[in-house]
C-alpha cells in the first residue's frame, strides 16, 4: 500500500506552497533593497498557482456532471463506487490541485491579496468557471474543497469579486439545497457554506 507515501508527498507539496507563499510577505521585510529578489518569489508564486488552477480545470468523464445534468442518470457521488468509469489518478490530481491552491489562499497575506496578478487570476474566466464546475462536482470531496476554496476567495478577495459571490450563492449554494436531486451529502455541504458565508456581515450583504 503506498498511501502513507502519498501522504507524505502531498504534505510536502503542501509544505512548499506554504513556503513560497509566506516568502511574498516576508522578502521585503527581511531585505528592503532587493526588490528584484520579492519579485522572483511573486512571479514564480503566480505561475505555481495558475498551473494548479490550470489543473483544477481539466475536466473528468464520470464527475463533471453537474447536478442539473445528472437527473436523467443518477450518478454516484462518491469517485470508488464508479471506479470502472472514473479515472482515479486524473481525479487525485484535480482534488490534490485544489488543497494546493485552498493552501496557497489561506496562507495569503496582505501583500499576496493585493497583487494584481492574483487578483486577475481569481476573476479570470478559468479561474471562476471551473471553480464554479468543481463546486457542483458530483463527487463529494471535489464539490467540498472547492466550496471551501471558494468561501476563502469571498473572505480575502471580496472587494474584487462581488459579482461572483452573488453568482456563487444564486447558481451553486441555493440551486443545490432547492433541488430535489441533490444529495443529503451535496446539500449537507452547500448549507455549509451557506453558513459560513452568512457569518460575514459584508458578504451577506452582497
Amino acid at each position: 500500500d503506498d498511501e502513507p507515501s502519498r501522504k507524505a508527498s502531498k504534505e510536502a507539496l503542501l509544505d512548499i506552497v506554504e513556503y513560497y507563499v509566506q516568502r511574498i510577505e516576508t522578502c521585503d521585510d527581511q531585505t528592503k533593497t532587493s526588490s528584484s529578489n520579492n519579485s522572483v518569489w511573486y512571479t514564480d508564486c503566480f505561475y505555481m498557482l495558475r498551473s494548479f488552477v490550470k489543473l483544477s480545470s481539466k475536466e473528468i468523464e464520470g464527475v463533471e456532471e453537474t447536478t442539473s445534468t445528472a437527473t436523467t442518470a443518477q450518478k454516484s457521488i462518491f469517485f470508488w463506487e464508479s471506479a470502472a468509469t472514473v479515472d482515479t489518478l486524473s481525479l487525485h490530481n484535480k482534488i490534490l490541485s485544489l488543497e494546493l491552491q485552498l493552501q496557497a489562499f489561506e496562507c495569503a497575506g496582505p501583500k499576496f491579496c493585493n497583487g494584481d496578478k492574483f487578483i486577475q487570476l481569481v476573476q479570470s474566466q478559468n479561474g471562476s468557471i471551473s471553480l464554479f464546475k468543481n463546486c457542483m462536482s458530483l463527487c463529494t470531496q471535489v464539490a467540498y474543497v472547492s466550496q471551501q476554496l471558494f468561501l476563502i476567495l469571498a473572505y480575502k478577495f471580496k472587494n474584487h469579486i462581488k459579482d461572483e459571490i452573488g453568482a456563487f450563492m444564486t447558481n451553486v449554494f441555493f440551486r443545490v439545497v432547492e433541488s430535489e436531486n441533490s444529495s443529503f451529502t451535496e446539500k449537507a455541504v452547500a448549507l455549509e457554506s451557506l453558513r459560513s458565508l452568512c457569518d460575514d456581515p459584508f458578504l451577506l450583504s452582497q
